[in-house]
């Protein structure tokens, strides 16, 4: 039988982990017909009793595996963790909030045993605010729009993918990692499975607007380089346009001060605009040469069999 990692990033979730065990071990019970199953918890260094709960688990239950991070890294960071701590031949990522079903991951299996590479599922609704949501959706075809590469729609990290896909992923050096963009990168058979989001299952949400924005500027960086061509595009038609309106002041012999200043002015903002784009740039390539780890693993609170990295 085929082996399945399933990585869960946990942080501060105490009042949400029993009752998305209980909903796992149903899943659990299923597909364990069909796969031997390894669960890699990623803890981004919880301050409640997240560790002891899973820790509790890992004593009891062989297929449980803890791993706690030094301090918050971040989610993507914790992704990270687990994708290259991850040795089955197929990897599964699922959030511990309930906002994902467990009970897709069957069917993602089914899916997968098709034929399919990876199989991720497509929010197609979720309960939240219809700003919100509207906001998410025209951030997400607005990335699409500018991204290099392929970039797809309506996807979060909830998924299963093969082994191969898993190690093209980790082949990026990068120290803003975006799951989100690489999975349509590396390409591979894939299929979607559209769901609604459901609502957390306790507790209240860590990810709030600001850190929502973060991410997001972080993640169109990673996967455009539009801003950086920007001037390729829009200098041929910003002096196309003043110099139209030079010569047809020039031949009416008026505002043709006025015209200067506005020239200058418009250019010292453009001018300042791209240094500020060129400084985000210039900052994600140093911090890559630097190749720094984007996690570090505390061995001395973790619980599993093998820590890889």
């Amino acid at each position: 039988m085929k082996t399945l990692d399933i990585i869960v990033p946990v942080f501060n979730e105490e009042s949400v982990l029993p009752l998305f065990f209980d909903k796992l071990f149903k899943v659990l019970k299923i597909l364990e017909n069909q796969c031997f199953i390894k669960l890699l918890f990623i803890d981004n260094c919880s301050s409640d009793k997240t560790k002891e709960i899973i820790e509790s688990k890992c004593v009891s239950d062989k297929r449980f595996n803890y791993i706690r991070l030094s301090r918050n890294f971040g989610y993507q960071a914790s992704i990270e963790c687990g994708l290259r701590n991850s040795e089955g031949d197929l990897t599964a990522i699922i959030d511990a909030d309930g906002e994902d079903p467990p009970e897709l991951l069957i069917r993602f299996f089914e899916e997968h045993e098709k034929g399919f590479e990876i199989v991720y599922g497509e929010r197609i609704d979720r309960y939240e605010h219809i700003i919100m949501k509207n906001l998410r959706k025209l951030y997400y075809r607005f990335v699409k729009i500018f991204a290099d590469e392929n970039f797809i729609l309506d996807m979060a990290e909830f998924s299963l993918f093969s082994a191969e896909v898993r190690k093209s992923i980790l082949a990026e050096n990068n120290s803003f990692p975006f799951f989100r963009s690489a999975i349509g990168r590396v390409g591979f058979s894939i299929q979607n499975v559209p769901y609604k989001r459901c609502k957390r299952l306790a507790g209240v949400s860590h990810y709030n607007f600001w850190r929502m924005s973060v991410f997001g500027l972080g993640g169109f960086l990673t996967s455009s380089t539009f801003l950086l061509r920007l001037p390729a595009l829009f200098s041929p038609l910003y002096c196309t346009l003043f110099l139209m309106l030079f010569f047809w002041n020039v031949k009416n012999c008026e505002n043709l001060k006025m015209l200067f200043y506005f020239f200058i002015i418009s250019s010292i903002f453009f001018i300042s605009f791209m240094g500020s784009i060129l400084c985000l740039y210039i900052a994600r390539i140093y911090k890559n040469s630097l190749n720094r780890k984007n996690y570090i693993i505390d061995t001395r609170k973790s619980c599993l069999n093998i820590v890889t990295g």
